[in-house]
């Protein structure tokens, strides 16, 4: 992503959209998608609503588990 959270939130919000939707990528040679990273670059940086969109690379039957 170009942007971090803030710059981002707040270009689309001048846009007229109302919720942004990044990708959340699984890294390499990890056992899942680590969420909690991406939440806590938004935390407090986001002038519209947003969610992930879950980026699989690995979907072993533990990571589709989780």
């Amino acid at each position: 992503m170009a942007d971090d959270f803030e710059s981002g939130t707040r270009a689309a919000a001048f846009g007229g959209n109302t919720t942004v939707l990044p990708f959340c990528l699984q890294e390499r040679d990890t056992a899942c998608v680590r969420r909690a990273d991406y939440h806590t670059k938004a935390d407090g940086n986001c002038y519209t609503d947003i969610s992930f969109h879950l980026i699989i690379s690995d979907p072993t039957e533990q990571v589709l588990g989780q």
